[in-house]
C-alpha cells in the first residue's frame, strides 16, 4: 500500500522546473519563428522570396506562441500551488 501511495502522490516542488525549461525552450523556438518569419516576408516584399507562404508561417507563430504560453500557464499553476 505504501508503494501505491508513494507513486500517486504529488510530486514536490523542484518538479516545476521541468515546466519552467520547457518554457523557456518554447519561448526562444517562438522568437526564432518570429524572425524567420519576418525575414520571409521581407524577402517577399522585396521579390526575392520563393515560394514563401505567409499563411502557413502565420500559423506556425500561432502554434509556438499556444505551446509557450501553455508552458508558461502551467508552471505559474505548479509553483503557485506549492507556495507556503
Amino acid at each position: 500500500m505504501d508503494l501505491l501511495k508513494e507513486l500517486t502522490s504529488p510530486l514536490g516542488a523542484v518538479w516545476c522546473d521541468y515546466y519552467y525549461y520547457i518554457m523557456v525552450f518554447t519561448l526562444i523556438m517562438f522568437l526564432l519563428q518570429f524572425v524567420s518569419s519576418g525575414y520571409g516576408v521581407i524577402l517577399k516584399i522585396l521579390g526575392q522570396g520563393k515560394g514563401v507562404m505567409v499563411a502557413k508561417d502565420m500559423m506556425l507563430l500561432i502554434n509556438s506562441f499556444l505551446m509557450y504560453f501553455s508552458s508558461r500557464l502551467l508552471y505559474s499553476i505548479c509553483a503557485g500551488s506549492l507556495k507556503a
